[in-house]
């Protein structure tokens, strides 16, 4: 067993390869499988949930198969596509302003600037009326969380060359939140990272529960990613209701409810302070523009860790990400999985053996940190390094107009070994240090 192989694949390759399934699937299209039948190799329940493309068991993804449940006991695996991407996902490109909301002084149960799992997430959207502003409702009340039945309803799935036929009937659902008010309801989806992609059947499902049990009031479909500070609200539709694969959105949102304790005056302080360099690390110089997705991959690292000390985790699993794991997370090719993973290696937050990247002692500590502090941490790891401190000094004193040109100029004046100024690599290494301090420049605490 390869270190990145978990116990989801090699338990589905011996059912595949005791029941014969490839040779199913080559003659019909699909085949159906129980509960019962998954559990003599391993709980059903850990064998059947897969959030994004990336989660999918190996032999699934080496056949182009998906797998959707038809009751509660059974499921469908065939050559369909049942995943959508997120058509926003790219975040440097998008031109929307991030919405500033307050967390409500009063409540002491919640910490805003630590918010670790997605039942948190969602109480703060709620709490800062990020909810309610997305979606036009003076007023939102909760009614519905938690398993339930789907009761009856069928749908299809057109692929180019089969008509996949669907009969859920009673099978379980989990609705993360919802919500009504005097003409709509909501429900809710909540994911803690920035995968590139998402299952269908989150939204789904729910959505045709609900709407053959609601006549009067519309059913609308809420998709909530929250990562670094940052909650990202998309809605999305179902232009056929009896096609799950045509979802479409709608329109889609950012907010942050960060309490900024970074100032310009403490950014003035770092730049006078003797931080410890990392130009010496042992990794080159960062290639690699979205800082969110450099901590986000710390953030997936720390989930691998955590999950790794429960009993239903894959005892392999660990603090650990091979870099085509990376690379299938974020939809990245292959050099960008490198780039973000050496990028993340350069601040000394992860270190990388054979491929595999883990978390060190200080991307540990960084990303358990309080958001407040943990913003900070980042902003004076990445002022360590000689170009970036130079670069968000001439910002500072420039009133924060800084072009590519100003960054090429500071950054070939540093005299960086091995980036020669000359060459393509260098233009976008400096892409990557402006990218850098303009995010600095985010977490800043308004005057």
């Amino acid at each position: 067993m390869s270190k990145s192989e978990g116990k989801n694949d090699i338990a589905w390759e011996k059912l595949f390869e005791e029941d014969q399934l490839i040779s199913r699937i080559e003659a019909e299209g699909e085949f159906i499988i129980d509960s019962k039948r998954i559990n003599k190799v391993r709980e059903a329940r850990l064998m059947t949930k897969f959030d994004s493309r990336e989660d999918l068991p190996r032999i699934f993804k080496e056949n182009k198969l998906a797998i959707l449940p038809i009751s509660r006991g059974s499921y469908k695996v065939g050559k369909f596509d049942i995943f959508h991407n997120f058509e926003d996902y790219d975040t440097p490109k998008r031109t929307d302003r991030i919405q500033e909301k307050q967390f409500p002084s009063f409540i002491e149960t919640i910490d805003p600037n630590l918010i670790k799992t997605e039942p948190t997430a969602i109480y703060c959207a709620n709490l800062c009326s990020i909810l309610s502003s997305f979606t036009g409702s003076e007023q939102l009340h909760s009614t519905i969380s938690g398993r339930m039945g789907s009761g009856d309803f069928d749908f299809q799935i057109q692929e180019s060359n089969k008509l996949f036929d669907f009969e859920v009937r009673g099978s379980q659902i989990e609705i993360d939140a919802g919500y009504e008010s005097h003409d709509s309801v909501y429900l809710v989806e909540a994911k803690n990272t920035l995968s590139r992609d998402f299952v269908v059947r989150q939204l789904y499902y729910p959505y045709r529960t609900w709407l053959d049990r609601i006549t009067t009031k519309e059913i609308r479909n809420i998709y909530l990613t929250y990562s670094n500070g940052i909650f990202y609200i998309r809605e999305y539709m179902f232009e056929d209701i009896h096609n799950p694969m045509s979802i479409k959105l709608l329109n889609s949102s950012r907010y942050s409810i960060i309490t900024k304790e970074l100032t310009v005056e403490y950014l003035k302080e770092l730049l006078n302070k003797n931080l410890p360099k990392l130009d010496s690390q042992e990794a080159p110089f960062p290639q690699a523009d979205d800082f969110n997705k450099v901590v986000n991959l710390c953030e997936e690292l720390a989930k691998r860790y955590s999950s790794s000390l429960s009993e239903d985790s894959d005892e392999n699993s660990g603090n650990v990400l091979h870099k085509k794991e990376i690379a299938e997370i974020y939809d990245f090719a292959g050099r960008q999985a490198d780039y973000y993973a050496n990028a993340a290696k350069y601040l000394g937050l992860v270190s990388i053996d054979n491929g595999y990247v883990s978390l060190t002692k200080l991307g540990l500590e960084v990303i358990q940190l309080p958001l407040t502090t943990k913003q900070i941490k980042f902003a004076e790891l990445i002022l360590s390094s000689k170009p970036f401190a130079k670069v968000l000094d001439f910002y500072i004193k420039n009133a924060g107009i800084l072009s590519i040109e100003d960054v090429q100029s500071i950054v070939e004046a540093c005299k960086i070994q091995n980036l020669n100024s000359e060459t393509d690599t260098f233009k976008r290494r400096c892409l990557t240090v402006k990218s850098w301090v303009e995010w600095i420049f985010t977490q800043v605490k308004e005057s």
